[in-house]
């Protein structure tokens, strides 16, 4: 078990994966002890084979853990962890999809929140694009599994910032996408974990965030797209569209739209009743509600 000799180590990881189904109490009782030898192997400049042959063990063993509902002890986790991050560089693609499986399971079993920070250690230490990518790719899985506001802490928040700083725009694509999923699960409440920013930084997390200035969401893009198609096929006159355009923002906050709005008109049939809820809702004064019920009743009699 403790030999270097690839063939010893082959042997002893297919005895483990083998007493699996009827010895799994007693591999639970040496699971730290297990943990530590195959973090160790995996670390260990060994052969192809002997690296197979472990990383099946672990596979099998993680996935009997899981089905019994058992979870990594901090102790045992504390060896697999790092050594499955410091794994993702391996040039070995059927290897590296292993690794990734077995960080998902991991997180399954122990705590995602200290997978995502292992991830970000060894994003911050690793010079290699290709292993920062596949870092940030793992991040982005777990976010489909759990709260982004969960899993990331301050200081990985942070670390995410920094990356947009890199002139790799995938990269910062990459960054960008996570730190948008931990605004929609947190709120605002980021801006103050992302420690300080540039005015371009600043913009850029603005952008993405879809938030102006003020903080305050952008206006729905659904919103926008509706008044474009609704005044491409009008014959509404472009000195009109301003109180058109202010009519539709303020309504459809109120999920209310022209239609409704219409609707409302047509049956009660009252003139005056639709220009005292448009100066009530949209503080229109009387001149653009005037040009506003000309123009929605110019647009009915052409259609």
């Amino acid at each position: 078990m403790f030999s270097n000799q690839p063939k010893k180590i082959i042997a002893a990881a297919n005895t483990f994966t083998a007493a699996i189904p009827a010895e799994f109490p007693s591999l639970l009782d040496l699971l730290d002890l297990l943990c530590k030898w195959a973090s160790t192997k995996m670390l260990e400049q060994v052969s192809v084979p002997a690296i197979k042959a472990v990383l099946e063990f672990l596979l099998a063993m993680f996935k009997a853990m899981e089905e019994a509902q058992y979870k990594l002890l901090d102790f045992e986790a504390s060896f697999v962890v790092p050594m499955l991050c410091e794994r993702l560089d391996t040039p070995n693609v059927s290897f590296r999809m292993l690794f990734k499986e077995l960080l998902r399971i991991t997180a399954r079993l122990y705590n995602p929140a200290k997978v995502v920070n292992g991830l970000m250690g060894r994003l911050e230490a690793t010079k290699s694009r290709k292993t920062k990518i596949e870092c940030l790719g793992l991040m982005k899985d777990l976010i489909k599994a759990y709260d982004a506001n969960k899993i990331f802490i301050p200081k990985d928040i942070k670390g995410l910032v920094k990356l947009l700083e890199s002139s790799d725009s995938h990269l910062k694509a990459e960054s960008l996408d996570i730190l948008a999923d931990i605004y929609n699960s947190r709120g605002d409440s980021i801006w103050t974990l992302t420690g300080k920013l540039t005015e371009k930084t600043t913009e850029l997390l603005k952008k993405k965030f879809n938030v102006g200035d003020s903080g305050e969401l952008r206006k729905s893009k659904r919103s926008d797209s509706f008044l474009g198609d609704f005044f491409s096929n009008s014959r509404i006159k472009p000195s009109q569209r301003q109180s058109m355009s202010r009519f539709n923002e303020t309504f459809y906050e109120d999920s209310m739209s022209i239609a409704t709005l219409s609707n409302k008109r047509r049956d009660s049939g009252n003139k005056e009743d639709l220009l005292t809820h448009s100066l009530d809702k949209d503080h229109l004064s009387p001149s653009e509600s005037e040009s506003l019920f000309n123009a929605t009743e110019k647009l009915e009699s052409d259609i």
